[in-house]
């Protein structure tokens, strides 16, 4: 009886760890044969107990994201990829040739309503949003653009969609 074991790097696409989230180790390439799982710690990796590898010294393996946290689902979504992972004897090998498993940030939108003093709309106010409180840096859309928007004769504005990220908000200036 052989054993092998299976590890998993977590992270943002930036590249920041993403703790307790969970994969799981199946059978088979449908992954409804649940072999174990495997929760990641704070630095984002997380290695399975050891798994029987057969008489053969190697088995395959395949390694899907099962769940993240409910704080994560508000940011980013689920990676569904399957990843196959053949185990060695006395082994451990890290899903994705190595690489962290990446889950993407949520796209949402931004929307500003402008009035002036009396409470009436104002159309043509242009808005630039910014990354940082120092308004130095402007925020990209998802199509790498400048987040820029001009509001309409009801006084509103919305953005294109935009990675919304860990605060869950930006900084705009009127200009």
């Amino acid at each position: 009886w052989q054993t092998g074991k299976v590890k998993v790097i977590k992270t943002n696409e930036n590249g920041e760890a993403l703790s307790d989230v969970v994969f799981g180790v199946y059978a088979d390439k449908a992954c409804t044969e649940l072999i174990t799982k495997i929760p990641t710690n704070d630095e984002g990796s997380g290695t399975s107990s050891a798994l029987d590898v057969g008489t053969t010294g190697s088995k395959t393996v395949y390694v899907k994201e099962i769940s993240i946290t409910a704080e994560q689902q508000k940011l980013y979504s689920m990676n569904g990829t399957v990843y196959p992972v053949t185990i060695s004897a006395g082994k451990t090998v890290t899903v994705n040739s190595g690489k962290p498993v990446i889950n993407n940030w949520l796209p949402g939108k931004l929307s500003v309503t402008k009035v002036n003093s009396a409470g009436a709309y104002l159309s043509g106010a242009q808005f630039t949003a910014y990354t940082d409180k120092e308004c130095t840096d402007i925020l990209k859309d998802t199509a790498g653009n400048a987040v820029v928007i001009t509001t309409d004769k009801n006084g509103y504005a919305v953005s294109s969609n935009i990675y919304v990220g860990k605060s869950g908000s930006r900084t705009v200036r009127s200009e």
